[in-house]
């Protein structure tokens, strides 16, 4: 009997210790699961070719692709727009992540000189405040320019009036406030600014478009409005005098009667003139010419 009884206790106790290995080794792989961090996914920039050193890089150039977070590399960057428009100062082949060594350097006017492509100049230009949030431009991004003046309008041009047009489309901002694309970055595409009551900046121009800015800015005034960097359209645009900014006295289009949509208003243009003088012998003619709204690509 008492045989009976001692079986029955080792064999309880044994039930027991079963369980309570079974619950220790559960509870010890529950706490290594919760210690192993998962790796999550994390977007990075990289070389849509290979690049060679002094490239400006353009929306073309990079892509964004899908990394595991322990897999990216320090300083990579995770979006394409902390990049397009800055100069690489070190070649990338195509495929490896961007970071921010790729632009460190001194930022120097010599280094910003020397990653001017053929052909193109660099044109400063100084802003007053009230003619655009100065604020939102950053070296890199991508800019319309657009110049206030007085030109003659109307098929007559006897008289100047106030006109705004869009002189260029997608420029990029070389340097701003003393920044500039070759300056050193951080991961997230930012520099320390430079206090200024009348900021300055850099545009990337043709030698053409230099001139056209310049007089722009001797016989009116010059804003710049920022852009998205991957919009790289070239809208035509023939510019806004006042006419433009007061109520359309034209008729409403008449409602269409097979269902279609009514026509869309054509939108204002200026009537801009030129005169020239023809000389016929000892006959002076003065002859006027309507001009077309063109912009430039």
């Amino acid at each position: 009997m008492n045989i009976k009884w001692v079986t029955m206790g080792l064999v309880a106790l044994g039930v027991v210790a079963a369980i309570c290995a079974a619950v220790l080794v559960a509870s010890l792989q529950s706490s290594s699961a919760e210690t192993t961090p998962v790796s999550q996914d994390v977007n990075v920039v990289v070389a849509s070719r290979d690049l060679q050193a002094m490239t400006v890089l353009s929306d073309t150039d990079v892509v964004t692709r899908t990394v595991k977070q322990d897999l990216a590399p320090a300083g990579a960057f995770g979006d394409a727009v902390q990049v397009i428009g800055k100069v690489l100062t070190t070649p990338v082949s195509s495929g490896q992540a961007i970071s921010a060594e790729a632009f460190t350097t001194d930022g120097s006017p010599m280094r910003l000189a020397a990653a001017l492509p053929p052909g193109q100049r660099a044109i400063t230009i100084t802003l007053d405040e009230r003619f655009g949030a100065t604020e939102l431009l950053y070296p890199g991004c991508l800019v319309d320019v657009l110049a206030t003046m007085r030109m003659p309008v109307g098929v007559e041009g006897t008289q100047d009036q106030p006109v705004t047009i869009t002189l260029l489309q997608g420029v990029s901002v070389l340097a701003i406030r003393g920044l500039t694309v070759v300056a050193a970055a951080t991961e997230d595409g930012m520099q320390q600014a430079q206090a200024s009551t009348r900021p300055t900046v850099t545009l990337l121009v043709q030698a053409r478009e230099a001139e056209m800015v310049k007089l722009a800015l001797e016989e009116g005034s010059v804003s710049l409005v920022l852009r998205n960097p991957h919009d790289l359209a070239h809208p035509n645009v023939g510019g806004t005098d006042l006419a433009a900014l007061s109520p359309s006295q034209e008729p409403s289009p008449e409602p269409a009667t097979d269902g279609a949509p009514a026509p869309a208003p054509q939108p204002h243009t200026l009537q801009r003139t030129w005169e020239t003088t023809v000389l016929r012998g000892a006959a002076v003619e003065s002859r006027r010419f309507e001009m077309p709204a063109t912009s430039k690509p």
